[in-house]
C-alpha cells in the first residue's frame, strides 16, 4: 500500500472537496460510503491541515477521484537528508562504509573464498583427523586462519611488511617498500597454526589482503572470512522533487579531497596494497582476479563532478539535488525546512567542496526570477 504524507493528505482531501463539490455531493454522504465510514470532523481537520487520514482512506479516495495535480517536478533515485547538517554530519561514516562494502564483495565471492582456502594445506594432518572437532579441511583452514587474526605476531608481521614485485601475481606495488621484517616470517605463523600456503601462490599477497579486511572492519565489527555482511548506508528512496528548478550547475571537483579520502590516502601508503591478485588453480584452467580498488583513488569515492540543482518547491521550500560522478556515482536530495537557510546552505556546501568565486549575486538573481524567497532582501511590490 503507497505510504502518504501528511502534506499530501491534505492535498488529497482538499482534491476530493474540489471534485465532490463539482457532483454536488456532501462530504457527509462521501464519508458515510467509504469503508469502514468516515468520521466527517476527521475528514475536515485533513482538509485543514490539523489531522492527516490513515493510508488505507487516502487510498480509497486517490481510486475514486485520482491524485491531485502538483505542478510538475523530476523523478529520482537518491539519498534524502532533512537539511544541511544532517548530510555533512554523516557524510564521513557513508563514504567510509560506502568504501568498505566495496572491499567486503570480494569475500561474498564465494569462488574466491575457495581458491583462497585451496591455497593452504595442513601440515600434520594425522594429529587432528580423530580430533571431534574436525570436519573437512576446508572447514579446518577457514578456523585456523580466523583464529590467526587475533593473533598478536600477525598483526606485527602485518603492520611492518610491505610485499615485493612478484612478476606473475602481483602487477603493481606501491613505492617507499619496507624491508620485510626479519621475524616472525609468515612461514612460522602459520606453523603455529599447522597450516603453510603451497609453493605456486602468493601467501604475502593473500595474507596482507586478509589482514586488511580484518582490519578495516575489526572497530565497527569482529571480521568473518566466510560470513561477511554490508554495511548499513543510506537507502536511495524514489522521490519526485516538485517545482520549479531555479538553479542547474556543473562543478568540478578535481581539488576537492575530503577527510575520507586521506584516510584512504594513507591506508594505501601504509599496506602498500596490489593492483590485483592472479590465482592459478594447481592442474586446472581456472583463473580468477581479484582486483584491488584502493590502488585507484577513483574507486576510492573520489568525485570528478558534481551537478547542482536548486528546486523552489510547490510549498516554497527548497530542495537541492547533488547528483556525485565518478567512476562512482552517488546522489543526494537536501531537504531545507527554513527557507532562510538557502544561501548559508549553498556557500556552506562550497566552502565544504573547496570551492571559490561564488558568484552568490547570480545565485540571488535565478532565485528571484523563480519567485523564491531570498533572505536579508527587502521586497519591493
Amino acid at each position: 500500500m503507497t505510504k502518504f504524507t501528511k502534506k499530501e493528505s491534505q492535498l488529497i482531501v482538499n482534491h476530493v472537496c474540489a471534485c465532490i463539490k463539482k457532483l454536488k455531493v456532501t462530504q457527509e454522504k462521501l464519508c458515510g460510503e467509504l469503508d469502514p465510514p468516515l468520521d466527517t470532523s476527521l475528514f475536515t481537520k485533513t482538509k485543514q491541515g490539523k489531522k492527516r487520514l490513515s493510508d488505507e482512506y487516502l487510498s480509497q479516495l486517490v481510486e475514486l477521484f485520482g491524485y491531485p495535480r502538483i505542478g510538475k517536478g523530476i523523478f529520482v533515485e537518491a539519498e534524502h537528508y532533512d537539511g544541511l547538517n544532517e548530510f555533512l554530519d554523516t557524510y564521513e561514516d557513508t563514504q567510509l562504509a560506502r568504501f568498505t562494502n566495496r572491499q567486503i564483495q570480494i569475500w561474498q565471492n564465494a569462488e574466491f573464498i575457495e581458491s583462497l582456502l585451496r591455497s593452504f594445506v595442513i601440515i600434520e594432518k594425522k594429529a587432528i583427523e580423530n580430533s571431534n572437532n574436525f570436519t573437512d579441511n576446508k572447514t579446518y583452514v577457514l578456523g585456523q586462519l580466523q583464529s590467526m587474526l587475533k593473533d598478536e605476531a600477525f598483526k606485527n608481521w602485518f603492520d611492518l611488511y610491505e610485499p615485493k614485485a612478484h612478476s606473475s601475481a602481483l602487477k603493481k606495488v606501491l613505492f617507499d617498500i619496507k624491508e620485510s621484517p626479519t621475524e616472525p616470517t609468515l612461514e612460522a605463523i602459520l606453523a603455529v597454526y599447522n597450516i603453510r600456503c603451497l609453493p605456486e601462490f602468493p601467501k604475502e599477497a593473500l595474507l596482507q589482503r586478509l589482514g586488511m579486511m580484518n582490519y578495516l572492519v575489526d572497530s565497527i565489527y569482529e571480521f568473518d572470512i566466510s560470513h561477511q555482511t554490508l554495511f548499513p548506508i543510506p537507502i536511495e528512496k524514489e522521490l519526485v522533487i516538485s517545482g520549479e528548478q531555479v538553479l542547474n550547475e556543473r562543478i568540478s571537483l578535481n581539488t576537492f579531497i575530503d577527510k575520507t579520502s586521506r584516510k584512504f590516502d594513507s591506508l594505501i601508503k601504509q599496506f602498500s596494497l596490489i593492483d590485483e591478485i592472479t590465482l592459478l588453480e594447481p592442474n586446472s584452467k581456472i583463473r580468477l582476479i581479484i582486483r584491488d580498488y584502493l590502488i585507484n583513488h577513483d574507486h576510492v569515492e573520489s568525485w570528478q563532478y558534481v551537478q547542482f540543482q536548486i528546486f523552489l518547491g510547490t510549498e516554497m521550500g527548497y530542495h537541492l539535488l547533488l547528483s556525485f560522478e565518478g567512476k562512482t556515482s552517488r546522489k543526494v536530495v537536501i531537504s531545507l525546512k527554513n527557507n532562510n537557510e538557502i544561501i548559508d546552505t549553498i556557500i556552506e556546501l562550497h566552502k565544504f567542496f573547496g570551492l571559490k568565486n561564488i558568484i552568490i549575486s547570480a545565485i540571488k538573481n535565478s532565485l528571484a526570477e523563480a519567485g523564491g524567497y531570498i533572505p536579508g532582501t527587502t521586497l519591493l511590490t
